[in-house]
């Protein structure tokens, strides 16, 4: 009770200035409150995911091989002999790839390649396996592959390899 007599006794406009710090003062504490204490919604858009597929090996064939004079069919018939059309490993590991190009053979014509073209080539990417088998069987090296030679044929080819020191049948039809 005595502070409302107390306040009573105050002059007018000390009152209004009081109460005018009093309600500000409420209003600050309140939004402080409710900003803290409310759930904020963050709405989260993903970035779409752009799935791009990887081509084809026959789409690849078809791009690559007639750069080089070569039948799409053929180099895609050759890859699909030698690996299924998947990377694997060749003759030991000494390739990894989808045309059984060994590593040192690669790097052996890309010497060559590089000349003529004056550009390079990547061994571990695909689409260069491509244009280096194309680029090679327009060198007249396709008989490098016994998958080919097998094609040629009739579809199997039997040869002794002084690298593996076996004796295999190559089958390509």
């Amino acid at each position: 009770m005595t502070g409302c007599i107390e306040a009573n006794k105050m002059s007018n406009p000390l009152k209004n200035k009081l109460l005018t710090i009093l309600i500000i003062t409420a209003c600050i504490l309140w939004l402080s409150f409710t900003t803290l204490h409310t759930k904020s919604e963050v709405i989260i858009t993903p970035n779409p995911v752009i799935v791009k597929e990887e081509p084809t090996i026959a789409e690849l064939t078809e791009k690559i091989a007639p750069a080089f004079n070569q039948s799409p069919k053929l180099i895609e018939k050759i890859i699909y002999c030698e690996s299924g059309g998947v990377i694997q490993s060749h003759d030991g590991g000494r390739g990894l790839n989808i045309t059984g190009i060994h590593d040192t053979t690669f790097n052996g014509w890309l010497k060559e390649y590089e000349k003529e073209y004056h550009d390079t080539l990547n061994k571990d990417s695909s689409y260069d396996q491509i244009k280096m088998m194309s680029w090679a069987f327009s060198k007249g090296y396709a008989n490098q592959w016994t998958t080919y030679v097998a094609y040629m044929n009739g579809g199997s080819y039997t040869f002794y390899s002084k690298l593996l020191g076996k004796t295999f049948t190559a089958i390509c039809k």
